[in-house]
């Protein structure tokens, strides 16, 4: 373990020279329910085919909660907009929570790129296999299509393409670069590589990274410029810096606090009951914009990232989540949302506060909540989903 206030810089330089990481200007978007390509382009500026090179996809469907690649509108591929559901006696989303550990998704890729940066393609790649995935070579093009393939014949079909490229499976981490570099002792070295931050600060970076158990040798902050550091670290723990880097350093995450000072939102979670991937899946359902990170190997600890208000939001379904004990074995644990159509949340939580039907409601975060969540059993979440949209009818204002 380091002392996270030595910074030394080992002998490790000279793997600058040709290290490429891949912390570009791209950044992620959850599609939402009335999203459509052709409005998540606008959005963000650029075109719909950016967006289909960047994420792999062949035609114009999309689905609602999945994670699409924005590409930086100066760069290859490209993402867009969001729609706002729309329905009657108030909206309703819902998440069941398994209990019941998950064996690893095998989900297949299909990719067509024409003359793309590798490192847009294995960030595609990362996405959909949920592995981290590290890049140590010099920047190249190439084209490359496939469909309905696994991760590991995308990246045999990508190193085979490219130009004397192989790859080191380490875990879930994969490490992607030159052949006579990768040899099975690769993953034990240290290498050394620089990171530049846009809104988080090294300081920060380091907070959140020693929270989550990611070991480096060194870090050496810039004198002139607290946003870049130098890590020295295996490539494994690289991997995760880089991976959380991406993950939290967005501008919406930061507040000021009396001070002037910048302060990142984040919260730290200890599971009993559930694991980090179940909670992230709910938030993700329920299109709660926070960022979970999480130890390596260890889904009993995540760290929330988000803005102020959705912080306390993930914080307070959290925590009802691991008190609220369900005695039925038929019966799964659920986390529902509520939007009603007719009054404003906080009258529809006063109106079933006397009487939840055992479930915890919580009430939105913000100066003008506009959604509720449930949490509880399968039967009490619905039961007092029905209080809600009775309160709600009741409201309807008389033609």
């Amino acid at each position: 373990m380091r002392n996270k206030y030595i910074f030394r810089l080992c002998a490790l330089l000279l793997v600058l020279s040709f290290l490429s990481v891949t912390s570009y200007a791209q950044s992620q978007y959850t599609i939402e329910k009335g999203d459509t390509l052709g409005g998540i382009a606008k959005k963000f500026g650029i075109k719909v085919q950016d967006i289909k090179n960047a994420n792999g996809i062949q035609n114009d469907s999309i689905t609602a909660g999945k994670i699409l690649i924005i590409p930086d509108p100066g760069s290859t591929p490209t993402q867009a907009p969001s729609g706002q559901p729309t329905g009657e006696q108030g909206i309703t989303a819902s998440a069941n929570i398994n209990v019941e550990p998950e064996s690893e998704s095998l989900e297949d890729i299909s990719i067509d790129f024409r003359n793309t940066d590798i490192r847009d393609i294995l960030n595609v790649i990362s996405n959909f296999s949920n592995k981290r995935i590290l890049y140590i070579g010099q920047p190249q093009k190439i084209s490359i299509t496939a469909s309905v393939v696994s991760y590991i014949k995308a990246l045999n079909l990508i190193t085979e393409k490219a130009n004397n490229l192989s790859y080191l499976v380490d875990n879930d981490v994969v490490i992607v670069g030159p052949k006579d570099r990768l040899q099975n002792t690769f993953i034990y070295e240290e290498l050394a590589t620089k990171l530049k931050l846009s809104n988080l600060n090294a300081q920060q970076l380091i907070e959140v990274t020693d929270s989550l158990g990611i070991e480096t040798r060194s870090v050496k902050v810039n004198k002139k410029d607290a946003h870049i550091l130098l890590i020295e670290a295996t490539p494994r723990n690289i991997a995760y810096a880089m991976l959380v880097s991406r993950m939290i350093d967005k501008k919406e995450y930061f507040s000021k606090d009396d001070k002037g000072n910048s302060v990142l939102n984040k919260v730290e979670l200890s599971f009993k009951n559930i694991n980090a991937n179940d909670f992230e899946a709910v938030l993700q359902k329920l299109n709660i914009k926070a960022s979970i990170v999480t130890k390596p190997d260890d889904l009993s600890y995540a760290m929330a990232v988000g803005s102020k208000d959705t912080i306390t939001d993930v914080s307070n379904i959290f925590q009802n989540l691991e008190t609220t004990k369900n005695d039925s074995a038929e019966s799964m644990l659920e986390v529902s949302k509520y939007k009603p159509e007719n009054i404003n949340a906080k009258a529809a939580y006063d109106a079933v506060s006397a009487n939840t039907f055992g479930a915890h409601v919580i009430l939105q975060s913000g100066t003008s909540p506009s959604e509720l969540y449930i949490v509880g059993t399968q039967d009490q979440c619905q039961n007092c989903i029905d209080a809600l949209k009775e309160a709600d009818i009741a409201s309807t204002p008389k033609s």
